[in-house]
């Protein structure tokens, strides 16, 4: 159990004043000690349910009741991850070792290459404990420029036996926050974080495609997705359960997903270790209201699926109504078609319990019944379903699900079930698919207007997981009623599009290289000021799918400049990963004392570089630049130890990296500088209101909102708290 939980406990000479250190450790313990929280209703459901045994109670209902430990993963397809899991070791983690009442954070021993970690405490004391102002300063800006994640550690097992590759065509239904979209994004980039991987400039051939029904639940998705800089993802904004077929050619044959994730709204009664409003508000109807809405997701993800490929069922609820009763009903109504497997292989060292076979139901006045037939006629007989029951499911193989429990591995509540489609299903032909693909079209549309089949989160819904839905059945207020959908065009270029026409020139791009053809804005008239990339599935995703409510896709790669000595494109940081291997003009390569002096100063004079670089900067006019360092060369006991390239600016007296704040103190820890001196604004040696006229175009598009960073690092999945 979390120490931390009960309040953290720090000698005074550990902790700065005594006065401080109580008012933080009360202030933690205030928020996290749920130790007197309880429900009758809940202890009388899950007692009957016999889902651990007997002896087992008092430590589940202990984790149940308290907080949540912090968990992390290091971005694995990023080409600073083995240097960024080398300095968390080295130096954030050593530095605890040496303070006796802080467990220092350990790798998450089923995570793959170790690339996961577990803070054993909670969530405030990582901002209030004076010893971890460190880590979290390093986890708030890792987790802006997408080299880590906070997520919840069994919200990363459905990504995990998903199973997913670089040529898979990928399905998240209910993917908003994103964390596990973003994790899913990381498998599909495997090999990527190699040197010939990221040299290579080839992109994956698979593809995201990450839906959320609320669309500024999407929005908040495409924050999450960007920090990745992939361009291998859609997102989109449909109900889930009508979702529409898909097309990669006008009329091409339907696309079938060899990857589905079915991470469906629940009651999220297995979060109240973060959401302590659970026990307050915890009633059996929570979960029967949600059975269908489940069931009907369940049923388009599997139709959606293509012959051979995989679907993961998951919730962050403890209860059998949402969990094995879903499953089960699926399981009967594909007669075959779908097979339940186990996938705990892949998660070796992980620990969860077998699925259940039998089960009780709870009617509204906390009555328990075994069989349908048991219901009295009135209320219950009307609002419970057969489906609840385990009448039918008794010879399925619901021991190959996965539950999840708080006390087996200091985790949140969980429930993942994967399922196989091993022939179509019985409803479903190749001669009927454009007919459903119609009314599918037609029954969402019928969603749109007039509300979701999906429930909406609140507030207090768990974040990164299966989201908490409103149970209560009664339809959307209209307060709360989605408007209607209106996004911009995307737009694709071409080698003879005259705005690609003086890129490529400008920076020796050869275009029989480069997939320009996926180069896309969104502006049909005024002028373009961004430019996007995506990969070649996700181009014929759109441009086959018209109707498709496409929120976001891709990564930025060029912004606008209106400079009045420089009219034209200059690629961006986020996008240069993707760029670089092509671009042959106007580059110019830095020793390491050159690229601290650009890390430390916004605007340095080129007085203050090498010659090399002088000269080099004399030989271009002014205008954007792409900054290399390449290790070669240097001393190999110096840091970095990875080649950066940096997106720049040649002034006419000065040399720029545009990157913002994040990234920029991302790049001293990567140069084994981070405490180098506060960067300097303005150019180096000289005033406010000087050489401003020189400092080429401003990167306020580049900007992040310092809410977004806190958000993302202070809660697990990135979700605000």
């Amino acid at each position: 159990a979390s120490r931390f939980a009960q309040g953290p406990h720090l000698p005074a000479s550990q902790s700065g004043t005594m006065g401080r250190r109580k008012r933080n450790i009360a202030e933690a313990k205030d928020l996290y000690d749920n130790s007197k929280e309880s429900n009758a209703l809940f202890e009388k459901y899950y007692t009957a349910q016999a889902m651990l045994p007997e002896a087992e109670w008092p430590a589940f209902m202990t984790a149940m009741r308290e907080g949540l430990p912090v968990t992390f993963r290091i971005t694995g397809f990023r080409g600073h991850s083995q240097s960024l899991l080398k300095l968390l070791r080295t130096r954030y983690l050593e530095e605890l070792l040496s303070l006796t009442d802080i467990r220092p954070p350990e790798p998450l021993p089923w995570y793959p290459s170790g690339m996961a970690y577990q803070l054993h405490t909670n969530r405030l004391a990582i901002r209030k404990i004076n010893e971890l102002q460190r880590l979290h300063s390093f986890l708030v800006t890792e987790t802006e420029t997408g080299h880590i994640t906070r997520q919840e550690a069994v919200s990363m097992v459905p990504p995990l036996v998903l199973d997913v590759r670089s040529s898979h065509r990928v399905l998240d239904m209910c993917a908003a926050p994103g964390s596990k979209t973003g994790q899913m994004l990381e498998l599909l980039h495997r090999g990527d974080d190699s040197e010939a991987g990221r040299n290579s400039g080839e992109l994956p051939d698979g593809l995201i495609v990450a839906n959320d029904v609320d669309q500024r639940r999407a929005y908040m998705m495409v924050h999450q997705l960007k920090r990745l800089q992939s361009p291998c993802f859609v997102v989109c904004a449909h109900d889930s359960s009508v979702f529409p077929r898909l097309r990669l050619e006008p009329d091409g044959p339907p696309l079938l997903f060899d990857r589905v994730l079915a991470d469906v709204p629940c009651s999220g009664d297995g979060t109240a270790r973060k959401n302590p409003g659970v026990w307050r508000r915890w009633k059996p109807g929570h979960a029967n209201n949600l059975h269908l809405t489940q069931a009907k997701i369940l049923k388009r993800g599997l139709e959606l699926l293509a012959v051979g490929g995989r679907l993961v069922y998951s919730t962050c609820s403890l209860n059998p109504v949402e969990n094995e009763a879903v499953v089960g009903k699926l399981l009967l109504e594909t007669e075959g078609s779908v097979e339940l497997v186990d996938v705990r292989r892949l998660l070796p060292g992980f620990k969860s319990l077998p699925g259940l076979s039998s089960w009780k139901v709870m009617g509204a006045n906390g009555t328990l019944f075994e069989k349908y037939s048991d219901v009295p006629v009135g209320r219950d007989h009307a609002y419970l379903r057969p489906s609840f029951f385990d009448e039918g499911y008794k010879d399925l193989p619901m021991e190959r699900c996965m539950r999840v429990l708080p006390h087996l591995q200091d985790t949140g509540g969980f429930f993942v079930a994967a399922l196989e489609k091993r022939r179509h299903l019985p409803w479903m032909n190749p001669a009927k698919w454009d007919a459903a693909a119609a009314t599918a079209a037609a029954a969402d549309a019928c969603a749109q207007d007039g509300g979701a089949v999906q429930a909406a989160t609140g507030d207090d819904a768990p974040a990164g997981d299966a989201a908490a839905a409103d149970s209560s059945g009664r339809p959307q207020s209209p307060k709360s009623k989605r408007r209607r959908f209106n996004e911009d065009p995307f737009l694709f270029m071409g080698p003879e599009h005259p705005v690609w026409r003086g890129i490529s020139e400008t920076f020796g791009i050869d275009s029989g290289r480069f997939p320009c053809g996926n180069v896309l804005y969104r502006c049909e008239t005024s002028k373009k000021r961004h430019l996007y990339l995506v990969n070649d599935c996700a181009r014929r995703l759109v441009q086959g799918n018209p109707e498709l409510k496409t929120v976001n896709m891709g990564i930025k790669i060029f912004s606008v400049c209106d400079d009045a000595e420089y009219k034209g494109y200059r690629p961006l940081q986020e996008g240069l990963s993707l760029l670089e291997p092509f671009i042959t003009l106007r580059r110019i390569r830095v020793p390491r004392c050159d690229l601290l002096v650009l890390l430390e100063h916004e605007l340095p004079f080129s007085d203050r570089f090498t010659e090399a670089t002088r000269t080099a900067w004399r030989a271009l006019t002014l205008g954007p630049v792409v900054i290399d360092y390449r290790r070669d060369g240097e001393d190999a006991r110096q840091l970095p130890d990875v080649d950066l390239c940096l997106a720049g600016w040649r002034g006419r007296t000065t040399l720029r990296a545009y990157m913002n704040r994040h990234e920029r103190l991302h790049l001293t820890r990567m140069c084994g500088v981070e405490d180098l001196v506060e960067i300097r604004g303005k150019t180096a040696g000289q005033g406010d209101g000087e050489g401003d006229d020189e400092d080429g175009p401003s990167d306020d598009e580049e900007a992040v909102e310092p809410s977004a960073a806190a958000a993302a690092a202070d809660g697990n999945d990135g979700e605000a708290e």
